[in-house]
């Protein structure tokens, strides 16, 4: 009985890796996803990409890192690029930023971020998070609240909110909000950093869907 119990076993467990490595990496969507229309990469805008590559996203504005765009005078173009190609000449235009696929959601953030250790709301935990039926923008809403910081929500024209439901056990943050934009589909959150005229830190925020036209921003 033993026997036949590990060779049963066995089989379960090269099951198991046969059908972990038929699906790849998690990320090789980026690969699959072309871009053939020409993107502006010499502005450095994040959201050109997004729209170009329509996924959900995530953006962490720092503004230490934010006022390190290169402008490459020759950056290299192609007529047809994957997202993650995409993704990396982004990168070569703000070195000070990283980008990472995540929750079905690409998430760019500053690669050493100038609020001090444990004072990113985006890293704190926000407890038991679970919406059924409801605007994702008001989930995200609702995902920031719960940080005890004030955010300026920046009143931009446009963007739809899908119904979402979501049930997520003690998240980060960022991961809540990752999931939301993931469950939206069609929507991205961004949380910037500032300074406010008497010296102190401030963070604003926001939601943005991918249009045809570029990116239609709603204020949380």
């Amino acid at each position: 009985m033993t026997t036949v119990k590990n060779e049963l076993l066995a089989q379960l467990i090269v099951f198991l890796i046969l059908s972990i490595a038929a699906c790849g990496p998690k990320d090789s969507v980026l690969d699959r996803i072309q871009v053939e229309h020409a993107v502006d990469l010499p502005t450095g805008d994040w959201y050109r990409v997004f729209s170009a590559i329509k996924m959900p996203y995530g953006v962490e504005e720092d503004r230490d890192a934010s006022s390190s765009i290169l402008h490459l005078q020759q950056p290299v173009l192609r007529d047809k690029y994957t997202a993650r190609q995409l993704l990396d000449e982004m990168i070569k235009m703000r070195p000070a930023y990283k980008w990472t696929f995540q929750d079905g959601t690409v998430d760019i953030q500053p690669r050493r971020s100038s609020v001090p250790t444990g004072r990113n709301p985006l890293d704190f935990r926000i407890g038991m998070f679970s919406v059924r039926n409801e605007s994702s923008c008001q989930a995200a809403m609702e995902a920031l609240r719960r940080t005890g910081v004030h955010f300026q929500w920046d009143s931009k024209t446009g963007g739809k909110c899908a119904a979402i439901s979501l049930r997520l056990w003690d998240p980060t943050t960022r991961d809540a909000l990752n999931r939301i934009a993931a469950a939206d589909g069609n929507m991205g959150w961004w949380v910037s950093e500032r300074m406010s005229p008497e010296g102190k830190t401030t963070f604003g925020a926001g939601m943005g869907a991918w249009h045809e036209d570029g990116i239609l921003f709603t204020g949380l």
